[in-house]
């Protein structure tokens, strides 16, 4: 740890001729002050002054006429300049804006200092004439006056160009209810997002540890591409969210949020009745769900011009349910029970020390519980029979955040400004199983429908981080600004994760060759089908495994530099570079065992840390005109991410002596009590009811082996790895990023931007046997007398590309109208959906290139329009009844269309046409997302299946699987996902009774013309010959989901807030 302090302090100080703006909640102003005759005026006096606060700072112009003034708290400002022989000139309406340089030049006139010239809307023009980033930001007004489902301000993201949010809940189950924001077509994970300066994001999944009341945000920037080289450990790009904060008024409001079944379409896919297969006991004519969303906030001074304090209270009481839609099985097929409770606080206090010292300090809490499944859209109704085999999947899920963050801003002089910020973050998440004691069971393919203990509860994780970061900016009253900091972050992480206790069963389903029903229906058919594998979780499941202290903890730290340079007033450079240690990403000190050494490129040595991660970034602004008029901007960067600490989660029970858990699937289990000897079964051999009563003493046999040895390392014990395991050549994955774009102001208030964006990731996950244990190809890369068993194995050798041109509109607000209009064209392609995360998997081991194609979250078009308009009738009528029953009304709109994601089409009966053991192959003539992007229609389709059918059906694999003719797919099969269509109002009559004194009554809509916007389709493996309909590929079984976000069935919304 000594060695890691003094790299760190060798690099600040190294850097410390060289800035960029970093991803501070703050923003500045710069400009440059000249004559009516257009020559500069140096050593005049700049003075800002925060509206609400009255907190002010100086600077003054330099030789060439230039001023900048760093770190100022987004908001509304005076600026006032003065010179020798001048008027002095006051611009009023100045609005900062975080994460942003706005360009302020003033004119001088000729005349005595007490005279004054004043200006109102000085800072109308929004053209950032220095900075490269491809950024937007979403501001107060849009937070406060749009509709959201809810009420999640993230949710608004998505109004930039190629972002989206995501539901942190299909990552994790610890995530339900939580957030993610995809930039740039990737998973969303691995955002960088921070609130007032500290980082909030989840080191073990992604996505982030806290959710915070729409009430506190005051503004968030979004960074897509070429962002500020002080941002964290993410190469897809930032979230920069900044929190109110009291003023020398007195404001709060009061509000209530409800959304009822009632008035709501119906959420199905088909409703829930005889006709559709429905028992009795599942039917409705109404799927339940309520929601009330009650709190309110209140702000003030606590000593005038000194001391000012914001605090914020929500709670969220829904009663929901869970659709579910079992193809396999509909007549289990209804809702179950899904509540949702959340308890969100904030308090802040700001403090301005003096005229050149700022403090504040915020604390926000946030509690929640739910009953839900995982995976999402996965389980079944359950049903109470003689066996007990249909019982609950679901997961109570417990989560518990707190988060402390202090701050001090200090300016040393009019060119030296520097903040700290300190930040902590608490999160406490507890799952249990709806379900104890009984094991999980899933039907093939798909498993989708599922009962009994789900098989990854329960659950702990415990994460504890303290953050510090420092940020000095420098301006040097020339032609550059410098700046130069560091971050540093301290995480723990402890916790419990059970795996298949008791256990994991999963069942050859109707679709499958050898199965000849269509559906499965009643418990006969359930104990009397065969079963195709078993899992099984042995050990100590205590969270880390084999560690010391009992603690996975990792030491992050950052340093960064960059110059603004003006090479010429109208032409801007920005170089910086950033570098990233991570003392503990992954586990460095466990050695491989001698038996699987030969597959290592370092043979017994443990995986190194990765100490090279250095980021340069390069870009330009060059205003043409030199007006602020027409903007063009371009660059380069490159951008380290970071490793969730879920992918290394198993290696170290595999590579520490026998006691952790271990991750057995498959073939994994060896047992002389097991058909065959191990837990992998063909159609005929083994059905769930022996399964059933077998299952015990396997798990008996399987323990009473698994421990009683002396070799270091459960590998040789057990010569089974739950994995994955780390290449001794893994590298923190990394993008590269390009931009080329020109922004420009139009007539009527409104600026376009328009770039090109390309990105390529480097030394992204890809999983899979590096032993190829099952190759019947080449065989094993190990002979089966040393280890015969699979070798997980984790490799960051995967790459991505991202292609898009990014659009996006504003109109400034003005005359009661503001709008926002984005629209991207791009393609995304990778080896898969996750490699960010816990990585892709492969079809041929033998040519893991193979699997590069469409993926991910893929959209080739997204458009997005969002307005808000303050009907103008009767507003400021001189009759109160025409003011306060016929004015007053605002109308706001989210308008989104998203096309659909691609599939890919797989072959059924877990197919080997590469012969290389992974039993999954796609159709001859597709390839990884296919389905959608290269094949777009059925008829093409078909023609491939049909190809396939008169070569390759009837004949076996190199596995020696016969594989069986394929179902043509009907005329109307959607190929790729459903496009997302949804248009949200909201609709919002204010009474003023004061001027500061209003209630607004609001009604929204969400999805106002009820576009099906299907979802989750029920398989992307092809059905053979014979198949009923219901088991045919890629047919959604639910809508878009409506509980949050946009896109799912028609839901209304009414609310009363009361503002002070």
């Amino acid at each position: 740890m000594k060695n890691v302090l003094r790299l760190f302090m060798i690099l600040c100080m190294a850097l410390a001729s060289a800035t960029v703006f970093a991803q501070e909640p703050t923003g500045s102003i710069e400009g440059t002050v000249k004559d009516t005759q257009g020559a500069v005026v140096p050593n005049s006096s700049v003075t800002v002054r925060n509206a609400a606060t009255n907190f002010s700072r100086t600077a003054t112009t330099g030789d060439n006429g230039h001023y900048r003034i760093s770190q100022l708290p987004p908001g509304t400002y005076e600026v006032k300049v003065a010179g020798t022989s001048f008027k002095t000139s006051v611009m009023s309406d100045v609005v900062v804006a975080v994460g942003q340089t706005l360009p302020l030049d003033v004119s001088l006139e000729v005349g005595g200092a007490s005279e004054t010239v004043t200006v109102v809307g000085g800072g109308d023009l929004q053209i950032d004439r220095t900075d490269n980033a491809v950024a937007g930001v979403v501001n107060t007004r849009q937070i406060a006056s749009l509709p959201l489902n809810g009420r999640n301000f993230l949710d608004l993201a998505q109004l930039q160009p190629g972002v989206e949010s995501v539901a942190g809940g299909g990552f994790d189950p610890t995530k339900a209810n939580y957030t993610g924001i995809s930039i740039a077509g990737q998973a969303g994970r691995s955002a960088q997002i921070a609130v007032d300066g500290s980082s909030v994001v989840d080191n073990v999944v992604g996505t982030t540890t806290q959710n915070f009341s729409q009430e506190i945000v005051q503004e968030f920037q979004l960074g897509i591409s070429n962002v500020d080289v002080s941002t964290g450990a993410s190469g897809t790009g930032s979230v920069n969210i900044v929190s109110k904060s009291g003023s020398n008024e007195f404001h709060g409001n009061a509000f209530i949020y409800n959304r009822d079944s009632s008035y709501a379409a119906f959420p199905g896919l088909s409703r829930l009745d005889a006709a559709n297969g429905i028992p009795a006991i599942a039917r409705a004519e109404e799927v339940p769900f309520d929601r009330q969303q009650f709190g309110g906030t209140i702000g003030g001074p606590i000593a005038k011009d000194k001391l000012f304090f914001f605090t914020s209270y929500e709670y969220n009481n829904q009663d929901a349910v869970a659709l579910q839609n079992t193809p396999q099985a509909p007549s289990f097929s209804g809702f179950t029970p899904n509540p949702f409770n959340e308890t969100l606080f904030t308090g802040k206090i700001d403090w301005i020390v003096n005229s050149s010292t700022t403090f504040f300090g915020r604390y926000s809490f946030n509690d929640n519980d739910q009953q839900v499944p995982f995976a999402p859209n996965t389980g079944s109704v359950p049903r109470d029979v003689p066996s007990g085999i249909f019982q609950s999947n679901d997961q109570l899920v417990l989560n518990k955040t707190h988060g402390f963050v202090l701050g001090l801003t200090k300016s040393f002089s009019p060119k030296l400004t520097n903040s700290f910020i300190y930040g902590f973050n608490d999160f406490d998440n507890g799952i249990a199983p709806a379900t104890e004691g009984f094991p999980e069971i899933r039907l093939l393919p798909g498993q989708i429908f599922r009962t009994g203990t789900n098989a990854i509860a329960p659950q702990t994780t415990l994460q504890h981080r303290n953050q510090l970061r420092n940020d000095l900016t420098y301006a040097t009253g020339g032609n550059h600004t410098l700046r130069f900091g560091g971050n540093y972050e301290r995480s723990s992480v402890t916790g419990q994760f059970a795996f298949a206790k008791p256990g994991r069963i999963r069942l050859h389903g109707p679709g499958t060759a050898g199965v000849p029903q269509a559906t499965f229906e009643t418990e006969a058919d359930f104990l009397n089908a065969f079963v195709r594998d078993i899992s099984l979780g042995v050990g100590n499941d205590i969270l880390p495994f084999n560690t010391p202290g009992g603690k996975t903890i990792n030491h992050r730290i950052q340093v960064y530099g960059n110059d603004n340079w003006k090479i010429r007033p109208n032409f801007t450079l920005n170089y910086g570079l950033a570098y990233r240690y991570d003392s503990n990403l992954w586990n460095h000190d466990q050695p491989r065992p001698a038996v699987i050494a030969p597959l290592f490129g370092r043979g017994t040595q443990p995986s190194p840390s990765d100490k090279n991660n250095f980021a340069p970034r390069v870009g330009f602004a060059y205003d043409i005109g030199g007006n602020g008029k027409t903007v063009i901007r371009g660059g380069f960067g490159m951008y380290y991410d970071t490793t969730i600490d879920n992918l290394r989660l198993f290696e170290r029970a595999d590579l520490g002596p026998p006691g952790a858990e271990l991750f057995l699937v498959s073939t994994d289990i060896q047992s002389s009590l097991l058909p065959g000897g191990d837990g992998r079964f063909p159609v005929g051999q083994i059905t769930l009811r022996d399964m059933l009563a077998l299952l015990p003493a396997v798990r008996r046999d399987v323990e009473s082996r698994a421990f009683n040895c002396t070799l270091p390392t459960s590998i040789e014990c057990f010569e089974a790895i739950s994995g994955p395991l780390f290449s001794t050549e893994f590298q923190i994955p990394y993008s590269l990023q390009y931009s080329i774009g020109v922004q420009r102001e139009l007539p009527g208030k409104m600026l376009l931007q328009a770039d090109f964006n390309y990105r390529k990731g480097v030394h992204e996950v890809i999983t899979y046997d590096i032993n190829q244990h099952d190759n019947v190809v080449t065989g094993p890369r190990l002979s089966p007398s040393v280890f015969d068993n699979a070798v997980p194995y984790a490799d960051s050798s995967g790459f991505s590309t991202y292609k898009a041109l990014l659009l996006r509109l504003d109109r400034r607000f003005d005359r009661g109208f503001q709008l926002t209009a984005s629209y991207s064209s791009a393609r995304f392609k990778a080896f898969g959906g996750d490699t960010l995360g816990l990585g892709a998997t492969a079809t041929d081991l033998n040519n893991l290139r193979a699997e590069f194609g469409p993926s991910g979250l893929d959209r080739t078009h997204r458009f997005v329009v969002s307005g808000v308009y303050e009907l103008p009738f009767f507003r400021n009528s001189d009759n109160a009844f025409k003011r306060n029953v016929l004015g007053g009304y605002q109308v706001s709109l989210i308008s989104t269309a998203f096309s659909g994601l691609p599939f890919s089409a797989f072959l059924p009966g877990f197919a080997d046409l590469s012969g290389t053991g992974t039993f999954q192959s796609y159709l001859p003539g597709t390839g990884p997302g296919s389905i959608g992007r290269d094949i777009k229609s059925v008829s093409a389709l078909n023609a491939l299946i049909t190809t396939y059918n008169n070569t390759l059906a009837g004949t076996d694999d190199p596995q020696g699987t016969t594989l069986s003719r394929l179902a043509l797919l009907p005329e109307g099969t959607q190929l790729g996902s459903d496009s997302v269509i949804s248009q949200d109002v909201r609709v919002t009559k204010t009474f003023s009774f004061t001027e500061s004194v209003k209630l607004d009554l609001i009604g929204e809509v969400f999805n106002l013309f009820n576009v099906a916007n299907l979802s989750n389709i029920n398989t992307q493996t092809l059905a053979v010959e014979g198949s009923s309909a219901r088991n045919l590929p890629f047919r959604p079984t639910t809508r878009t989901s409506s509980v949050f976000g946009t896109g799912g069935p028609r839901a209304f919304q009414f609310a009363a807030k009361f503002r002070f």
